[in-house]
Parts: C-alpha cells; structure tokens; sequence
C-alpha cells in the first residue's frame, strides 16, 4: 500500500452506537474476520498514539467466528481503524480518531482522519500507526477470526 497522500478528501464525522460498562465506562468491541464468502471486515481500537490497549474483557465462549473478540474502554482521542477486504483484496482502511461520548445515549462520534480507497490513501500515513492498520487488514483475511488480534500484554 502507498503511504502518500494523492488526493484530498472532505472531514466525515459518523455517530456509533457503543456499551456503557457496569461501572459507567464507554467501551467498544473489537470484533470481524473473513466469512467463507472470501469477505472480511475488521475493528481494532488503539490508544490515541494507535498502539494497543488492554481490553476489559475477552470472549472465549458461544458464537466467536467473525463476531465481537474484546471490549476496550474508549476515550476521546483513541484510534479505531476498520478495513474491508473481497476475496483477499484490500477494499478500504479507515482510520478513526474518537471525537467524543454520549453516555446517555450510548453512543460515540467517530471522525475519518484518514481512508485508504481505490488503492490509495488520503493522507499520508504516519508510521505509528502502521501495527494497527496491519493487525486490522490481517484480522480481516483472518478466516472465522475467533479470538483478539490488536491486545497489550503488560
């Protein structure tokens, strides 16, 4: 994939539904892997650097392949990057930077920071956050995908 930015977009802002924890925190699902189709798409969440967090929890039981693999607390600033793959061919990546969380609403506003479409990104791509596009672009080729891919280990 290149790195360059060779034409400009327009700033999107999407609102996405989110869990609110027991104890009050917003959090966010990892989740995705290939379907037998040869169609895949993927969620990771980062730190707002793009590096891994620990999740709250994990899944290990019931239906795992290409569903929901970790929750993490989300923050304003965090980065969550989901990629879309046909038949082993990237699609599109898109980077998302938490804009900010309603509660109340459960909810989150997630802004485009960058998109990777028609073999091209829209910006270039800064390399902290390569490991996060990596793991996502992997995590959706991953066939039944059934267990966390974007996890620190502290």
């Amino acid at each position: 994939m290149q790195r360059h930015c060779v034409y400009q977009r327009q700033i999107q802002k999407i609102n996405v539904g989110i869990e609110i924890t027991n104890k009050g925190l917003p959090a966010y699902w990892e989740r995705g892997g290939m379907d037998n189709d040869g169609c895949g798409i993927a969620v990771v969440i980062g730190n707002h650097m793009g590096a891994a967090k620990r999740p709250l929890f994990v899944r290990s039981k019931g239906e795992l392949a290409c569903k929901e693999h970790a929750l993490f607390v989300i923050k304003p600033g965090d980065i969550i990057v989901e990629a879309f793959v046909d038949h082993w061919r990237v699609v599109s990546v898109i980077i998302y930077r938490v804009d900010s969380i309603d509660r109340d609403n459960a909810s989150a506003m997630l802004n485009v920071i960058n998109e990777f479409t028609g073999n091209i990104w829209t910006e270039t791509v800064p390399e902290s956050l390569d490991a996060i596009i990596t793991t996502a672009i992997e995590k959706s080729m991953t066939h039944h995908c059934r267990a966390p891919c974007y996890v620190a280990h502290e």
